[in-house]
């Protein structure tokens, strides 16, 4: 696991956090203040391959979206996921990630396949980061471009071009870590900084 930081953002009575503002020098890759923005991410489960997790994309009136269901490690199953298409969207002059998310404890991943990896046939290339959602309060995590690595259902790969940010086209949530049981993820905004 790449080691990430996070810091907590207090909530006030309960109350979600003011989504951060938008600096010149930032990209909103996704945000969630409209629930219209959640139907556009469609879950990829383990049900592909004949397993038995699941998971769905909701909205939080929090302004959020929020990723759950349940990992199982049945039928040889044991990943949880969501995707959306997002570009192609240029991220260049940025150096990484910034999320605004409440969890449950668990490490989670950040996907994200350029229009190279795109054109494969291969649905399971992607770049990824891992991070880790603690519950309670909403967090800021910090995902750096260096922090992706090119991965084949869940291997790394080796002799990859770096990820092209000059043209990202999705961007997906994935739990993944032999951990069955439950689990949720709300998302705020990712942008990138």
């Amino acid at each position: 696991m790449v080691a990430l930081a996070s810091l907590t953002v207090p909530s006030v009575a309960g109350a979600a956090p003011a989504l951060p503002p938008i600096g010149r020098a930032s990209r909103v890759v996704a945000r969630f203040d409209d629930p219209a923005t959640v139907e556009t991410w469609r879950p990829l489960d383990d049900r592909v391959m004949g397993g038995r997790s699941r998971s769905s994309a909701a909205w939080s009136p929090e302004a959020a979206l929020v990723f759950a269901g349940e990992l199982s490690l049945e039928q040889g199953g044991g990943f949880a996921s969501l995707r959306a298409e997002v570009g192609p969207m240029d991220l260049r002059g940025t150096t990484g990630l910034l999320l605004l998310a409440r969890g449950d404890g668990r490490d989670y991943r950040l996907n994200l396949r350029d229009r190279a990896l795109a054109q494969r046939a291969d649905e399971g290339t992607q770049f990824r980061a891992t991070f880790r959602a603690e519950s309670g309060g909403w967090q800021r995590c910090w995902l750096a471009w260096s922090a992706f690595a090119a991965t084949r259902r869940g291997r790394l790969l080796p002799g990859v071009a770096p990820l092209s940010l000059d043209a990202i086209v999705s961007v997906g949530l994935m739990t993944a870590f032999r951990e069955p049981g439950p689990f949720r993820l709300e998302l705020r905004s990712i942008e990138a900084i």
